[in-house]
């Protein structure tokens, strides 16, 4: 259907002199003059072509229904469209019931030709822009939800190395943001035979965010082939840290942290090491204990030392890593209950709670959170 402006006036002359003096002006922009004599009629318009309309120029005082309740009614179910009042009253609590209704323009009766065509080129403008700009957000939206998709497909996706130790990740999207993305997990047997599994935090969300999740996850990999045997987590920190600071200048300050863990074959220990100050939590035989090795951070300057720490790790106990931002944030005492109520069920195997789902759905349960979180739990094959 054409595009048109749509003239609503209970007096055909009003509404003759309107299309008379906007011939020209509407067929040199390809517009129809479509016109009603009352808020119902205009209303049943509207609703058989509403992307058609272009503009409402509505009458104030009118039988049966006002013009305040045609514009306030289209500009709820039609917010895109842009109107005029054009009314020969001055009856200001009325004009504020428009002006609550959105109107972008008021003009007073009897109008002059030269400012209404100003006007109505204002107005139609306004509208397509509102309209280009509702595609564009629901595109962006789109293509955010398959970055969050895809993301979280790499994220869900990772495997333990050589089916050694049992991995379980949940992750939940942040609601009612476009942010997506930030979390990486990564596993790899090392040349020597141990086990390493990495977890980290970008800063950086969204698309940009998870292209560079993508390409340092390959950097972990290709990390991990470099290392030397018997070489441990700071060593291994140390090697990203200097592919940072040489393969990604244009990465942010601080943007990925970053916690390595070792296993080596019948180890009843692991080593650890942190960039950034990460948490991590282990529970055992319903004990519970969180902690934190404070390092420097990645990418700001090679040659930097992590140091490395070695904890217990038995058949009963189980690693539990989570996002950055659940730490130090409002969902704190969430993540402390949810881990205490963790490490009491484990101890009685009640594998309903033992799981990451159950974790992180007692963390966020309907909150909505402002950010991706994730949770990720390792235990020995039993």
């Amino acid at each position: 259907m054409s595009s048109y402006i749509l003239f609503v006036d209970d007096e055909e002359k009003i509404l003759v002199s309107l299309e008379r003096e906007l011939e020209e002006w509407l067929e040199e922009r390809g517009l129809q003059f479509r016109s009603a004599g009352s808020v119902d009629e205009a209303l049943v318009i509207l609703a058989n072509d509403p992307d058609g309309c272009r503009a409402v120029v509505s009458d104030l005082k009118m039988p049966r229904r006002k013009g305040s309740e045609l514009l306030l009614e289209t500009s709820r179910a039609w917010p895109d469209i842009a109107s005029i009042l054009l009314t020969g009253f001055s009856d200001m609590d009325e004009i504020k019931d428009c002006i609550k209704a959105g109107i972008v323009s008021f003009m007073q009766k009897p109008w002059n030709r030269d400012i209404l065509k100003a006007e109505l080129e204002r107005v139609t403008a306004l509208t397509k822009l509102r309209r280009e700009n509702r595609e564009y957000t629901a595109r962006l939206e789109r293509d955010f939800e398959w970055t969050r998709k895809l993301h979280h497909a790499m994220l869900l996706g990772t495997e333990v190395a050589g089916e050694r130790g049992l991995l379980d990740i949940a992750s939940s999207p942040a609601r009612g943001t476009l942010d997506c993305g930030g979390d990486l997990v990564v596993t790899f047997e090392a040349k020597d035979g141990s086990l390493y599994v990495c977890f980290g935090s970008l800063a950086v969300t969204g698309v940009e965010g998870t292209y560079y999740g993508a390409r340092i996850r390959e950097m972990l990999l290709l990390a991990g082939k470099e290392l030397e045997s018997n070489a441990g987590p700071a060593e291994y920190l140390g090697l990203i840290n200097a592919a940072l600071c040489g393969d990604f200048p244009d990465l942010t300050e601080n943007s990925l942290s970053l916690s390595a863990f070792r296993f080596g074959r019948g180890d009843e220990f692991f080593s650890c090491a942190h960039a950034g100050g990460e948490h991590f939590a282990l529970t055992d035989s319903g004990r519970l204990a969180v902690h934190a090795l404070p390092s420097p951070v990645l990418g700001i300057k090679d040659n930097l030392f992590y140091p490395a720490k070695n904890y217990a790790f038995r058949d009963t106990t189980a690693l539990i890593l989570f996002s950055r931002p659940l730490k130090g944030s409002a969902t704190e005492e969430r993540l402390a209950a949810a881990l205490e109520k963790f490490a009491a069920a484990d101890a009685k195997h009640a594998q309903e709670a033992a799981t990451a789902r159950a974790i992180l759905d007692s963390i966020a349960g309907e909150l909505s959170l402002p950010f991706d979180s994730t949770i990720a739990l390792y235990r020995n094959n039993r």
